[in-house]
């Protein structure tokens, strides 16, 4: 039944779903984990609005596994919760981000410098959270872009991680393009 409810495209199955989230058997919050990812851009803004409490249960935690299983990564609509949703909800998102990896560490590094202070601020807690091997090529990218503010985060950034920032740091010396950044 869980998985009948996946296959519809339509914003009704997302609530069952979120409650089956709570059963305590394996099978079905398994299988609900999994309907509500498939389900994709239909169930993100419900469980989105699911993650606007306080505490870290079972229920939010498979509500962030739903939302790490979305193909394409709804990347785009979490950055937005750093910008109107509740600190509760922006702590959720920072976990998803967090154990996302690579893409949401280039997407997360675009916006180190961001006029929306309160995205700014998110977005470089959960990039200061996500391990070494991970942010540390996304921040090799940007390393030239122009201006000031950008130069001092990214070094801020490296400076936290030099096991994985120096080597390839040392390789950019020899790249006419990017060595002098």
């Amino acid at each position: 039944m869980i998985e009948a409810l996946g296959q519809f495209s339509d914003e009704q199955v997302v609530a069952p779903l979120i409650d089956m989230l709570a059963n305590a058997n394996p099978l079905f919050y398994e299988g609900a984990v999994n309907a509500l990812s498939n389900l994709g851009d239909v169930a993100c803004r419900l469980l989105l609005d699911a993650l606007d409490v306080e505490y870290e249960s079972a229920v939010t935690s498979r509500i962030e596994r739903a939302l790490l299983g979305m193909t394409p990564f709804p990347g785009e609509r979490l950055l937005a919760v750093y910008e109107w949703g509740s600190d509760a909800q922006a702590e959720h998102i920072t976990n998803v981000f967090v154990a996302s990896g690579q893409e949401a560490a280039y997407l997360l590094v675009s916006h180190l410098v961001d006029k929306n202070a309160r995205l700014q601020g998110y977005g470089r807690e959960a990039a200061g959270r996500m391990p070494g091997q991970v942010i540390v090529p996304a921040l090799l990218e940007i390393i030239d872009h122009p201006g000031p503010d950008w130069r001092d985060v990214v070094a801020e950034f490296l400076l936290q991680h030099p096991q994985e920032a120096i080597p390839p740091l040392v390789g950019l010396l020899d790249d006419p393009a990017r060595g002098a950044a």
